[in-house]
């Protein structure tokens, strides 16, 4: 009779075990967090066991595999002191699946990688974190393009800037009167043409475009803008 009892408590003992999925795996592979363990192996039909200690938070589980190996993969997170499941891929994820999943507390994770069809190859697996995860799952293209265009932007600005300062830098070459001729010149020889002067092409009060017409010599070196009344300074084109 006590055979019987003591039987029976080993096989209620053994249909506990095989009710809890991965109760009698090996998860004795570790992920450190946001580190990449590549060139991970499985057959068809079988399973990749893994753990990892995680802090409290948001973490997502990145698994890749290249397409030549046509596998068809399923991710599970497990709580390793329960076996709940904390997260799990819904169906066949294809060559590369990710599963995002929060912690509440500081938690060692059991995390289950299974080929679900007749495939069999090579993948990369970690779990990983804020902009970590990011990179992981779409690549490192997702962080450069934006810098990328920022940069582009930058550079078109700056170049529109530099255009518009060169413009501003511009100047209209005209005839003035005598009057205009600063005095200590006028002694010069006859074939020295200083009547030829430089002005902005633009007024710098109002910014509208100057030529010989818009434009009232007033004094040496001065000239009026007709359009706002300001004092436009001109320059010798030779002295």
């Amino acid at each position: 009779m006590r055979r019987h009892h003591y039987f029976l408590i080993w096989l209620i003992l053994c249909l506990a075990l095989l009710s809890v999925p991965g109760a009698n795996a090996q998860y004795n592979t570790r992920l450190t967090p946001n580190e990449t363990l590549s060139s991970q192996h499985i057959w068809s039909d079988q399973n990749g066991y893994y753990y990892a200690n995680l802090d409290a938070g948001s973490w997502t589980v990145v698994v890749k595999s290249d397409g030549f190996w046509g596998m068809s993969l399923a991710v599970a997170v497990r709580d390793a002191d329960t076996s709940e499941v904390i997260a799990a891929t819904e169906g066949s994820g294809g060559g590369s699946v990710s599963l995002e999943f929060t912690l509440e507390e500081n938690t060692i994770v059991n995390i289950l990688v299974e080929e679900t069809g007749s495939g069999s190859g090579f993948y990369s697996i970690g779990v990983y974190n804020g902009l970590n995860a990011v990179a992981a799952t779409y690549g490192v293209w997702l962080i450069i393009v934006p810098v990328l265009v920022f940069v582009s932007i930058g550079v078109i600005v700056y170049r529109v800037k530099s255009g518009g300062k060169a413009a501003d830098n511009q100047e209209l070459q005209v005839e003035a009167p005598e009057f205009a001729v600063p005095e200590r010149y006028r002694q010069r020889e006859k074939t020295t043409d200083i009547r030829t002067m430089r002005l902005p092409a633009k007024c710098p009060s109002c910014g509208a475009s100057l030529s010989q017409k818009d434009i009232d010599w007033v004094g040496p070196l001065e000239a009026e803008c007709n359009y706002c009344g300001a004092i436009v300074k001109a320059r010798l084109e030779r002295l």
